[in-house]
């Protein structure tokens, strides 16, 4: 069985926007995801903390 690769496609509730990440969204990213401790601790990872 072959899949064909269509890219990220954008999914829509009522609720929720899952699509792919833009160059647009590096400051929520930093602000809301890399630098909370708690998510990063789940991921494995160490925090980081930058001034933006």
């Amino acid at each position: 069985m072959l899949f064909n690769h269509m890219g990220t496609q954008t999914i829509e509730t009522k609720r929720l926007i899952l699509r792919k990440f833009e160059i647009t969204d590096t400051k929520s990213v930093f602000k809301n995801w890399i630098s909370s401790r708690e998510v990063q601790e789940n991921y494995g990872e160490m925090s980081i903390q930058l001034k933006l």
